[in-house]
């Protein structure tokens, strides 16, 4: 692998780092960069003795975690990722297999219309055409040429997966690469609701999807979020997948 970057970015993670930083060093990539999110415990330390070059995002603060202003600390970290070929995106709680990055990237060459390409995480529900973010090894060209950096919204992350698909380019999960997490993930439901208003997703179907994930809160939630959509483009490609999901349901 050649012009092969990655970064792992986290805040007072120090005990995860120990376990999380290795686990990245072992996928042989040309460069490592550890993103501080303003940590006040040892991260940064532990992140200089692993080799691993530091920015710090921000000096402190509360946790960012499950907003969108996290996609700002990301951000920094994919600004050192010019000059690559491939980059990998990971978190401090997260463990990577043996030869993960390598796999993916074989992959993505043989393909050359897959731009973003993942593993799953062990005990985590996933879909096969949506890569996680954390593990997200990203085709660098695609990246410069249609994203360049992460939007500040609720779907900062998935974002670019969507932006992907509507363009006719592929996105993979690959479930036989498992990675494993230090922590259960903790996202919102009240955050997917501003998701699916973010993204443009047809009223109908979101309501239909707000009501499945949290009742009448869900519905409350999404009528009253005002949130405009970031990329028509992209919100009418989803509108007409909704639809398309919608008539099949309705044939049944």
């Amino acid at each position: 692998m050649n012009n092969v970057y990655g970064f792992i970015y986290g805040k007072n993670d120090a005990s995860n780092l120990q376990h999380a930083l290795p686990s990245l060093l072992k996928q042989d990539l040309d460069y490592y960069l550890y993103v501080d999110d303003g940590s006040s415990d040892q991260s940064i330390t532990i992140a200089q003795e692993f080799g691993f070059d530091v920015i710090k995002a921000r000096n402190n603060g509360h946790s960012w975690l499950g907003t969108p202003k996290l996609s700002l600390t990301v951000n920094k970290g994919i600004e050192a990722m010019r000059g690559s070929n491939f980059f990998v995106i990971s978190g401090s709680d997260i463990i990577l297999p043996g030869d993960y990055v390598k796999t993916l990237i074989h992959l993505m060459e043989e393909n050359p219309k897959i731009v973003f390409a993942s593993g799953m995480i062990e005990g985590e529900s996933y879909n096969i055409h949506l890569p996680k973010g954390a593990g997200r090894v990203h085709r660098a060209s695609y990246w410069w040429r249609y994203i360049s950096k992460h939007r500040f919204c609720w779907i900062w992350e998935s974002f670019p997966v969507y932006k992907a698909q509507s363009q006719g380019f592929k996105t993979v999960l690959v479930p036989s690469l498992k990675m494993r997490t230090l922590r259960k993930s903790a996202w919102r439901k009240k955050n997917q609701v501003y998701a699916m208003k973010q993204l443009g997703v047809f009223p109908i179907y979101a309501l239909f999807r707000a009501f499945r994930q949290s009742g009448l809160d869900g519905i409350v939630s999404y009528l009253c979020c005002h949130d405009p959509v970031i990329d028509e483009e992209v919100a009418n490609w989803e509108k007409l997948r909704n639809i398309h999901r919608i008539l099949r349901l309705w044939k049944r």
